[in-house]
């Protein structure tokens, strides 16, 4: 089950979790609340995890607050590099929330749809390159320094851009392995190939898009 951090394309109004007048940031996000989904989001989240005791959580961004961007808006743009911690912060104090609620966040992504920005609804602009810093050096690190165990999916977008898969691990694939060992090995491709063996992979946990397992 998906859960959007924030307004989605099909949400009543543009709102965040971190939400100031124009002008102002919050790096230490003293004024983060999840208040927006305890009236709808996590009572249907309660509801669904009673018809399925085994349903898992999936949850990201359309946008983050409009400060920790370059347009300033939820509209357009993409993250600041000043805003990278605060950023990985944001799904921290996210994951914490919702288990304060009694729901575990299974697996999260750094973005919905990094490659395409909307001009009328929430979205940002991510590319590989900037996805495997934040990932590598912000997020990743801070969800191990607050015992989170949630697993992180790359490029949520379509199937047919395995260049940015290949540039966001492969590229650095040692770097983040020294730091990460125990990643699965993935292929690019429709979904119906997501769990088969080919190219000579080795035989062991294969998944199109898990960067942590």
């Amino acid at each position: 089950m998906r859960i959007p951090m924030g307004a989605s394309d099909l949400a009543r109004y543009h709102y965040s979790y971190d939400d100031l007048p124009a002008g102002q940031t919050d790096t230490n996000l003293n004024s983060f609340s999840i208040a927006h989904d305890l009236v709808d989001i996590v009572p249907l989240v309660q509801q669904a995890r009673q018809l399925n005791p085994q349903l898992k959580l999936m949850a990201n961004p359309w946008s983050p607050p409009g400060w920790m961007k370059t347009s300033g808006s939820m509209i357009g743009g993409s993250l600041l590099p000043s805003m990278y911690n605060p950023f990985a912060n944001y799904f921290v104090k996210f994951i914490q929330a919702y288990q304060g609620q009694g729901h575990t966040i299974d697996y999260i992504s750094l973005q919905n749809e990094p490659l395409y920005v909307p001009g009328d609804y929430p979205g940002m602009d991510m590319d590989a390159t900037a996805q495997t810093t934040v990932l590598r050096d912000y997020v990743l690190p801070a969800l191990a320094t607050n015992q989170l165990t949630t697993q992180v999916l790359i490029y949520d977008h379509n199937w047919d851009r395995g260049d940015y898969r290949t540039r966001s691990c492969r590229m650095r694939l040692c770097a983040i392995r020294r730091r990460w060992p125990a990643l699965p090995a993935w292929l690019r491709g429709p979904p119906e190939r997501c769990f088969s063996l080919a190219n000579n992979t080795p035989p062991r946990a294969i998944t199109n898009r898990a960067l942590g397992r």
